[in-house]
């Protein structure tokens, strides 16, 4: 077969997808769909009424196997497909069905890990089947091999067809990862890393988005975040996405366009060129994923061309080649960190990406590498049962010894990525005890602190984000947490230094004015190393926090000693905290009627 003033089909680079019809009818056909697109160009989508004739040809292998399986393979065939709806499409990409035979997982769903599409989202079992003498719901096909290729798309799209096999350019072509086994360990799967090329997201599907997934710049605590670009295939179980109702979203999409999206972050209300820190695409992608990574570098090229020498963070767990680095090196003025997740959690149903090299390869291209930019070895989440251990601890800290400086930090403990992590069969600790704040207790913080004091490296260990990355840039920490005393107990003497020098409780007047130049409004009391407020949110007091480099508290968030700003879990306030902070409320609100009053 040969498409309209074309080459012969190459055949090893096209796979014909079916969708069978218990995935149509649990609606399961765009998250698949998503799922397929992380591996192969998908094209040529229909739905389609599957006959008799057409099944019975596809799966003409299984009759003469009829005795052994212990199934009337007609009648199994009818009962699932005949006058049913499926979808069918094409796949295309370098190794197509190998690709995607991979992905979809073996036969039966039981036996496919998480990490396969019937692993995921199937729910018969082969043995339920043999069981009841019938044939398994699965979900999906796709072509074994490039001679069954050719079959499939003869069957079910037929030879006037051919103009659909017209090979993609190479920009359109889906870049893979292979995850190498283990020494002793069966090689697992292979795993997407999204399109080449990012395509906008379509109207429909932007409209439907969680209204926070769809903000493209939020204020965090770690800096005003720029997020135009949603959807992550590397599928950490404890994603925040969970959240949100997006982790099903597997394939980058642009919400806008990345020249705006720059106007959006330095146009944004609180933005404050050399002040502000600036996060990117760090809530629902991966910026180092192959068709995220050219989008990266167009912002921090854009915001280096206007001469802006803003702290700007970059999280990432994927691969840093030593080209990214050059690039990065070649800013003048941005101040870059590359802030590496890496927990040392080896169970691929939590983390898939942890049966893979990728990150502690990149951490030590990075460090051998950087100059101007920073490197910080980002120690999260750590979690009991999954990571805690001595030798775990041991060896995250050894992949930290070149880098400027390593964060430790715990887990966000909600009921969706629990509940999610727990359907894989993971034990997830802290029970029903959940939390707006990141868990962490006193007894493992205190662990993992001896862990770093006996393991001999010379790199800083710091509890928060914003210290470590300060810290890699010899400045005083930009959310003032000198004013939070006992964080600093594992700081160097420098960077105390720093600290201490550059920490300075604003007077009323500098904080009214600095609320009406972001055009904000609330009650406050200033107190010792933080200024309490009340009913603000998250976003504004972030920016003030940033603007001023002093603590901004919460009122009904109180900050407890020894927990630094975690969840309580683990942590039992005393009777005079609980005094200390009834007087805190009764002095804010005499201050505030005081205020109201004159």
């Amino acid at each position: 077969m040969t498409p309209a003033g074309g080459q012969p089909v190459n055949w090893s680079q096209w796979s014909v997808i079916l969708l069978k019809p218990d995935c149509v009818e649990r609606r399961l056909t765009t998250v698949i769909l998503d799922w397929i697109g992380q591996v192969v160009l998908v094209s040529a989508v229909r739905t389609v009424r599957v006959t008799e004739a057409q099944i019975f040809a596809h799966y003409a292998d299984l009759f003469p196997k009829a005795a052994e399986i212990g199934v009337d393979i007609a009648a199994g065939l009818r009962r699932i497909y005949a006058g049913r709806d499926a979808v069918i499409a094409l796949g295309h990409s370098p190794h197509a069905p190998a690709r995607l035979r991979a992905l979809i997982g073996p036969t039966d769903p039981a036996a496919a890990g998480a990490d396969t599409i019937r692993g995921r989202y199937g729910i018969d079992t082969l043995a339920a089947g043999r069981a009841e003498g019938r044939l398994i719901d699965n979900l999906i096909h796709t072509s074994d091999d490039p001679d069954a290729a050719r079959r499939d798309f003869a069957l079910w799209f037929g030879p006037g067809q051919a103009g659909l096999l017209k090979p993609l350019p190479p920009e359109e072509e889906t870049t893979m990862t292979h995850v190498p086994a283990r020494h002793g360990e069966p090689e697992p799967a292979q795993f997407g890393t999204g399109p080449a090329r990012l395509q906008l997201m379509p109207a429909g599907q932007k409209a439907a988005l969680d209204p926070y997934m769809a903000q493209i710049v939020t204020y965090r605590k770690s800096g005003l975040s720029l997020n135009h670009i949603i959807g992550c295939p590397l599928d950490c179980g404890y994603c925040v996405r969970h959240f949100w109702g997006d982790f099903e979203h597997k394939t980058p999409h642009l919400l806008v366009p990345t020249p705006e999206a720059v106007e959006m972050l330095t146009g944004h209300e609180a933005f404050r060129a050399s002040t502000t820190p600036i996060q990117l695409l760090n809530k629902a992608t991966d910026p180092f994923l192959p068709g995220v990574k050219p989008h990266l570098f167009q912002v921090l090229r854009a915001l280096d061309e206007r001469g802006l020498d803003n702290l700007v963070l970059i999280i990432t767990r994927f691969t840093v080649t030593a080209a990214d680095m050059l690039e990065l090196e070649r800013l003048q003025h941005v101040r870059v960190t590359l802030l590496f997740t890496f927990s040392g959690i080896t169970d691929p149903r939590v983390e898939p990406i942890a049966k893979s090299a990728i990150t502690t390869r990149s951490i030590a291209t990075a460090c051998a590498r950087k100059n101007r930019t920073k490197v910080v070895l980002y120690w999260r989440p750590i979690v009991p049962g999954w990571n805690d251990d001595p030798a775990t601890m041991s060896g995250v800290l050894a992949a930290g010894r070149a880098a400027d400086a390593i964060v430790f930090t715990g887990y966000y403990h909600k009921e969706q990525n629990a509940g999610y992590l727990r359907s894989l069969g993971v034990e997830v600790p802290y029970g029903q005890d959940y939390n707006r704040r990141k868990v962490l207790p006193e007894e493992l913080d205190a662990r993992v602190i001896a862990a770093w004091r006996a393991s001999g490296i010379s790199t800083p260990l710091f509890r928060k984000t914003s210290c470590g990355v300060s810290a890699a840039h010899q400045v005083a920490d930009y959310n003032g947490h000198w004013g939070v005393r006992e964080l600093c107990d594992i700081c160097p003497a420098a960077q105390i230094g720093r600290c201490h020098a550059g920490h300075r409780q604003p007077a009323p007047g500098e904080m009214d004015t600095v609320l009406a130049d972001l055009g904000y409004a609330t009650d406050y009391l200033i107190d010792g190393g933080h200024v309490w407020t009340h009913s603000l949110g998250e976003q504004k007091r972030y920016a003030i926090q940033h603007t001023l480099g002093f603590q901004i508290w919460e009122l009904d968030q109180p900050h407890l000693l020894h927990a630094h700003g975690r969840s309580l879990t683990g942590y039992e306030p005393t009777e005079q905290e609980q005094q200390e902070l009834t007087a805190i409320r009764t002095r804010f609100t005499h201050a505030a009627r005081f205020d109201e009053d004159d």
